[in-house]
């Protein structure tokens, strides 16, 4: 399997359970299940935290109650972890991930000067304004930790949403431009 075989594939697993779900709540609560959605605070403003202050968004949201709905992958793509180099500098090592929630590790002897290419990434396509009905997908990508330093390493989860394989190759753009010549994504170095 290619690289791009991988990511479509692994994508699509994810995507597809989201959909099935989503169409699943709307037969069972017609016009009370609305996807993707931003957390937002009673002004309106996306909801950010930590260091980053990224904002968030659920998964789905039930609107008569608020009750937010996590939809978590239940089967992963089994491959054999592999290494190929991005744009010629970032040496990437990638093993079986979950789109929801993949796992990155970035060798780094000290702490970069600035995490903002990994922010703005983020903030690209988690898409602030919402053009949708609620009822389908949107392309967005929904969660990014707040990098954590340690033996040098720094690591961070990602919820790639519902975002096309383009932004997980513009993930790899931002963690080169991070300054960061080594990443281990997903379960590459068990």
């Amino acid at each position: 399997m290619t690289v791009g075989e991988i990511l479509d594939r692994t994508r699509d697993l994810y995507c597809r359970l989201f959909a099935e779900k989503l169409e699943k709540l709307a037969q069972e609560s017609p016009g009370d299940v609305y996807s993707e959605a931003a957390l937002r605070d009673a002004s309106g403003r996306a909801v950010g935290d930590g260091p980053l202050d990224l904002p968030v968004r659920a998964d789905m949201i039930l609107l008569s109650s608020g009750q937010s709905i996590s939809v978590d992958s239940d089967r992963i793509l089994s491959f054999s972890p592999l290494s190929f180099t991005w744009e010629e500098q970032l040496s990437v090592r990638l093993g079986p991930f979950h789109w929801d929630s993949v796992v990155v590790r970035l060798r780094c002897a000290s702490p970069p000067a600035s995490w903002a290419p990994l922010s703005d990434w983020y903030r690209r396509w988690y898409k602030e304004a919402e053009d949708s009905d609620g009822k389908s997908l949107l392309g967005v990508v929904h969660f990014l930790s707040d990098p954590e330093l340690s033996n040098g390493w720094a690591s961070f989860t990602a919820d790639l949403g519902s975002a096309p394989v383009e932004a997980f190759e513009e993930l790899l753009d931002a963690i080169h431009a991070v300054g960061v010549r080594e990443a281990h994504v997903g379960r590459s170095s068990e």
